[in-house]
């Protein structure tokens, strides 16, 4: 049979729901040059103008942290030459030089996507921080449906005031260079002390929780109290656990009655009343709010998944 060299990319990836029986007509080397032809077709109307971007951040930061931690010469110093060195821009935003020191780094064309987009994913690495410091807190933008890279800050900690340095000198710096800075939304993990800071210094800024590690808590528990066999192997409790995970989809104003409702078709085990009172415990009346956690009507990525594929 014949390939069609006009097929779509998604159909010309689509192997035969018998591929065992059909093996013999579509020949490995066939079925691969067609997909290089489709693929390097396509590539034409790509347009990726911050294709590199990463790639030039991750040798940045390695080049500075090996000097960092081999030169004596002043941090600042470093990483002034470097950026020279890479695009001849400025790239140090700020260095609180005092006991919790802070460094910011940021270009102009950063600096541009964030004010343009309104939705920013905040996360750290610990991979590429220098010794001298304790994270490395990185702002993405969400930008014409694609995230990039754009705020690299130095930390010696995770204090709610050393973020209000962060987001404090970042606005004023933003401002002196002609960059006004509104982000209307913002996804990251549930650190506190980022999340304070963040409605400290941006009023009105609606937070959303990341889905993964909202899940990923939960399912720790799930796992701590036992159950993940159950979980894995019982339908029943399968599908209750897996609701209980998923209220986060429901609407703000219905999720308390829902979870009322999952209350009374639980399965009869003093395990599941242990995972029902941390929940209740926890993300109900605890320490975050149903508007923190809760995604029913966001709208773009509701986790930080391609950040933290970016730091690894």
């Amino acid at each position: 049979m014949p390939i069609d060299s006009n097929r779509s990319l998604e159909e010309a990836n689509r192997p035969p729901m018998d591929f065992k029986l059909h093996a013999e007509k579509f020949p490995a080397s066939i079925t691969i040059s067609t997909y290089e032809i489709i693929m390097r077709e396509n590539a034409e109307h790509i347009e990726t103008p911050f294709k590199d971007i990463k790639i030039e951040a991750v040798q940045l930061v390695r080049s500075i942290t090996e000097r960092c931690s081999t030169e004596t010469i002043p941090i600042s110093q470093i990483y002034d030459q470097e950026i020279a060195s890479l695009c001849g821009e400025r790239f140090l935003l700020f260095d609180k030089n005092d006991q919790d020191r802070v460094i910011g780094l940021e270009s102009n064309r950063g600096l541009e996507i964030l004010q343009s987009c309104s939705q920013w994913h905040a996360d750290a690495t610990f991979k590429i921080t220098p010794d001298l410091f304790y994270q490395c807190l990185i702002i993405h933008g969400f930008y014409q449906e694609q995230i990039f890279p754009c705020l690299f800050f130095l930390m010696v900690n995770k204090k709610e005031d050393s973020y209000d340095i962060v987001f404090g000198q970042t606005k004023e710096k933003a401002l002196e260079l002609n960059y006004y800075l509104n982000p209307t939304c913002l996804i990251c993990d549930f650190e506190l002390a980022l999340i304070n800071s963040f409605r400290f210094n941006f009023p009105g800024i609606l937070i959303r929780g990341c889905q993964f590690h909202h899940s990923q808590a939960i399912f720790k528990k799930i796992v701590g109290f036992g159950l993940k066999r159950l979980y894995c192997t019982n339908e029943i409790y399968s599908n209750w656990l897996s609701k209980l995970m998923n209220l986060s989809f429901v609407p703000l104003n219905y999720v308390v009655d829902a979870f009322q409702l999952l209350k009374l078709s639980k399965p009869n085990d003093l395990k599941i009343d242990e995972i029902i009172a941390y929940f209740n415990n926890t993300w109900l009346e605890g320490q975050y709010d149903l508007q923190l956690w809760n995604h029913a009507f966001t709208v773009g990525p509701r986790t930080n998944n391609h950040t933290e594929g970016f730091h690894s």
